[in-house]
Formats: structure tokens, C-alpha cells, sequence
């Protein structure tokens, strides 16, 4: 009796179509997306808490929720973006209510962490202003800005998606969001994103520059080039432009004035993450002249620069949840496996090296009008850290393994 009870999902299904038809029609000019959402977290806050659903619940819950957003009319990516939200809310603990001088000094404290490069402190300020405060669009984007430089692509979408969706006319919200299709491969939707900035800009110089990166990816790197040029004649000290046109082709002692405006530009005040990128690109010019000893040092001052920006590296740590993995999922411990699976035939997994031709192959299978690329989706590595304890110990149980897969 107690496994199915732990199935029950019905009352979480019909308490997330019922949140998602009172939210649908807000998210109109009338309400505004901020007040909305922060009704939608309120009602969730007040109705769906309560109920304190488990995980399989969840995912009834947050699929029913997602549903009826979509047949209310909402689209796809941007139903997808509230429904991980709100299923983010719901995950963490309530706290009690803060003042709104506390908010304002939350708010104050995360500018001034990711201003400061301090991307986790930022993340975690950044998430709790928002869970109690209507966002701007100023907050979601530099949220999913910090969360973008953490590799946290998936997040960072969702917060992008929440940010355009807001401000539909605001070029920022959609660079940011062009910028994590691109990195996350799906090339065909970071295009159109791309172009339609400069449709309403043409010299946007993020919107080129996201052109160029996306033509280098489908290999015309003539027109890539050009592309950064055209950066270059928005902003003629773009270090990411000019850190970009040396990656389109072979240089040559010919170029030796890139060379000379690379040392100009990192010898100025710049971010440790722009250094960096600049000293790849200056790495890769003295590789391609033959000057390697120069290259070298280059490529060594990038990764020190990258180094200092990152989390620190606990080897003993790492190897310990190594050791872990391999006294647990022994042959015989992976062949008890039989259950707790999805049954679906929708997901089509394009596997490959990097550099093999993987995006590629997504693009031509995306092209069919039934098939959408997901590009590189981060939920399995999330999943693992969420679940690394468990995980340490043996496989999880069957009813976690088919939420999970039921989720993905």
C-alpha cells in the first residue's frame, strides 16, 4: 500500500494545471511578467507546499503544469523556463519573510559579488532576492550570466527565457540567450535569435559577434571573419572580436599588427575571463608563426588567469568518489539492474568526440519536422551532484531511476 500511495500523483497534477491556468493570462502587458511570477510562486507557496509531494510527484506535478501553460497558448521554450522555476522554488526550503531594506541590501551585496568575479556567492545572493522579490531584467540576466560562466547552461536559459520574455524589446536578454544555444549546440535557434537583434540593430556588435561564432561553427570561417570585422568596426577594442579573427584562419608573420593590438589590449585593464580568452588567441598566433616558446607562456598565463576565477581542485576528494563508483557499480551489481525505466521512443542521443561532427549530424536530424535539437543538455550532470550521496553508496532505487528518467 505504501508504494502506491507514493504514486498517488493526482492531486498533484490537478493542483499544477489549475496553477498554470490561473498564471497564463497574467503573463499578458496587463499584469506584467514580474507581478505574475511572483503571484505564481505565492499561490505555489500556499497550495502546492503543503501537499509536500515527493519526487515522482513533482514530475506529474511540474509536467501538468507545463501542459496546460502550452495549451493556454504560452510557447515551448518559455513555458519550459517558468516550469523549472517554479518546480526550483518548490525545492527549496520557505523562509521567513525579510524586510525590504534586507532584499535591497541582498540585492546591493550580489551586483557587488558578480561585479567582483565571485560567481557562486553571486548565484546564491542573486536566487534568494528572487524567490522573495519580483525580478528585473537586469537581475534575471546578470543571474543567468553568473550561472552561464559556471557552466550551468540549462539554468542560465531559464533565467535568460524569464528575461526576454519580460522585456521583449531588450537586446541584452536575447544575447544572453543566443550566447547559451550557441554553447550549448543548438545552432539553428542561437541563428535566429542572432538575427532577429539585428533586425531592429544592425550594428549590434554581440548580435555579429554571435554570427560570426555560429558561422565558424558551420564551418564558413571566410564569413565568420567578416563578421568580426564588422565588431571590429562597431568597437575597434573588442577584445573578444580580435581574439576570434585568429581562430578563422592559419596567421602568418604578415599579421604582426594583430600581435602588436593583442599585447596593447591585455596590457590594459581587463576581467581575468577576457585576459584569458585574449592570451589563447595570442597563444595560437605565435603557434601558428612557429614562435612556441612564446606560445607557451602565453597559453600557461590563460590557464593561471582561468585557474584563479575557479573552484579550487580537492584531489583527494575526487578520488575518494572515484573509489566509491567503482566498489559500487560492479558487473554483477549493473547486470541486477531491470527496472525503473522510461519506455519513451522520443529521445534520438547523437554520440561522438569532440570536433567529430556531432553538432552537425544534430543539425540534420533537426531538420526533420518532427525532430528538435536539445543541443547539450547539463541534466544528468546536475542530477549526479544532486544525488552524489545516494549514488556513493549503490544504485538508486527503481522508483528514483524512473523519475529521472521520466524527467529527462
Amino acid at each position: 500500500m505504501r508504494a502506491r500511495a507514493w504514486f498517488h500523483a493526482q492531486d498533484a497534477v490537478d493542483h499544477g494545471a489549475r496553477l498554470a491556468a490561473r498564471f497564463a493570462p497574467r503573463t499578458g502587458a496587463e499584469w506584467g511578467f514580474a507581478p505574475a511570477l511572483h503571484v505564481l510562486l505565492r499561490s505555489a507557496d500556499r497550495d502546492v507546499r503543503p501537499l509536500r509531494l515527493n519526487i515522482y510527484q513533482k514530475a506529474k506535478f511540474a509536467d501538468s503544469f507545463k501542459s496546460t501553460l502550452l495549451a493556454n497558448g504560452l510557447d515551448k521554450a518559455f513555458a519550459g523556463a517558468v516550469t523549472r522555476r517554479l518546480v526550483r522554488h518548490l525545492s527549496l526550503e520557505p523562509e521567513s519573510a525579510t524586510p525590504r531594506e534586507s532584499h535591497q541590501a541582498l540585492l546591493t551585496r550580489a551586483d557587488q559579488l558578480f561585479n567582483d568575479g565571485l560567481l557562486a556567492d553571486a548565484i546564491e545572493c542573486y536566487q534568494r532576492f528572487v524567490e522573495h522579490h519580483p525580478p528585473t531584467v537586469q537581475v534575471l540576466n546578470n543571474l543567468g550570466s553568473a550561472l552561464y560562466m559556471r557552466g550551468r547552461y540549462e539554468e542560465a536559459e531559464a533565467q535568460f527565457r524569464l528575461a526576454a520574455h519580460m522585456d521583449p524589446d531588450c537586446p541584452e536578454a536575447r544575447l544572453h540567450l543566443g550566447k547559451v544555444l550557441h554553447m550549448t549546440g543548438r545552432i539553428a535557434d542561437a541563428k535566429a535569435v542572432f538575427q532577429k537583434v539585428l533586425q531592429d540593430e544592425p550594428r549590434n556588435a554581440g548580435a555579429l559577434f554571435g554570427m560570426g561564432q555560429v558561422a565558424k561553427l558551420e564551418g564558413r570561417f571566410d564569413d565568420a571573419g567578416d563578421m568580426f570585422k564588422r565588431v571590429l568596426d562597431v568597437d575597434p577594442k573588442s577584445p573578444a572580436a580580435w581574439a576570434a579573427l585568429v581562430t578563422t584562419r592559419k596567421m602568418t608573420a604578415a599579421d604582426h599588427q594583430w600581435l602588436e593590438t593583442a599585447e596593447q589590449l591585455v596590457a590594459g585593464s581587463m576581467a581575468p575571463v577576457t585576459e584569458a580568452g585574449m592570451r589563447f588567441a595570442m597563444g595560437k598566433y605565435c603557434d601558428d608563426v612557429g614562435d612556441f616558446e612564446r606560445a607557451f607562456a602565453n597559453y600557461r598565463r590563460g590557464n593561471e588567469l582561468l585557474k584563479s576565477i575557479a573552484d579550487g581542485y580537492e584531489r583527494e576528494e575526487h578520488k575518494g568518489l572515484v573509489d566509491d563508483l567503482i566498489r559500487v557499480y560492479t558487473r554483477d551489481s549493473l547486470a541486477n539492474i531491470q527496472d525503473g525505466v522510461s519506455a519513451s521512443a522520443k529521445p534520438v542521443f547523437v554520440v561522438g568526440m569532440m570536433r567529430s561532427g556531432t553538432s552537425l549530424a544534430e543539425q540534420i536530424v533537426g531538420s526533420h519536422p518532427s525532430v528538435h535539437g536539445a543541443g547539450e543538455l547539463g541534466f544528468w550532470g546536475e542530477a549526479a551532484r544532486r544525488l552524489e550521496p545516494a549514488l556513493r553508496q549503490g544504485p538508486l532505487d527503481a522508483a528514483t531511476r524512473r523519475e529521472l528518467a521520466e524527467a529527462y
